[in-house]
């Protein structure tokens, strides 16, 4: 007898612990994906054929009042991934990191590229955070690149982040 009660405390207390995962109706654009160390994060994929410039916005509602929980935009799965996909003229994708998540994953409540808002939802009621990421992410094509001489030569430091040659 004492083994099914504590068997069935196992069973309420891992379902207790059991993370929520938030549908946001945006699955052609968004996806949650769990990492092998049990993090997650969270995925955006836009077709980009011959667009070398993208704006990526993405706010996101919390429950309660955690604002550090939502990591930066980058480019998925890296760098050298995400500019082979524009060499190829494929499918373009980014991420967001999720911190110190216990009970459930931040919601998707917008997300928009180029100003053109593809996705949106209702944000979760009070007491919540709503998080707002964005990036510039711009592929420099070297055959477009003018002489030193050229009214429209424009350089941008190698060092920036949000500037890739191909």
């Amino acid at each position: 007898m004492w083994i099914t009660s504590l068997l069935s405390l196992f069973v309420v207390f891992n379902c207790a612990l059991a993370l929520n995962i938030p549908h946001p109706n945006c699955d052609k654009y968004f996806r949650y994906q769990s990492l092998d160390n049990g993090n997650f994060i969270g995925i955006f994929t836009a077709n980009t054929e011959n667009v070398r410039e993208l704006y990526w916005e993405a706010k996101f509602s919390s429950i309660g009042s955690t604002p550090d929980q939502i990591g930066d935009i980058n480019p998925y799965p890296s760098t050298e991934g995400y500019l082979d996909s524009v060499r190829n003229g494929k499918d373009v994708q980014v991420y967001v990191t999720f911190n110190k998540i216990k009970n459930e994953l931040p919601l998707l409540i917008h997300f928009s590229l180029n100003g053109e808002t593809l996705c949106s939802n209702h944000r979760y009621a009070a007491p919540s955070t709503t998080v707002r990421v964005a990036r510039r992410i711009s592929v420099l094509l070297e055959e477009r690149v003018m002489p030193p001489d050229s009214a429209y030569n424009h350089r941008y430091p190698e060092s920036d982040p949000n500037y890739y040659y191909v």
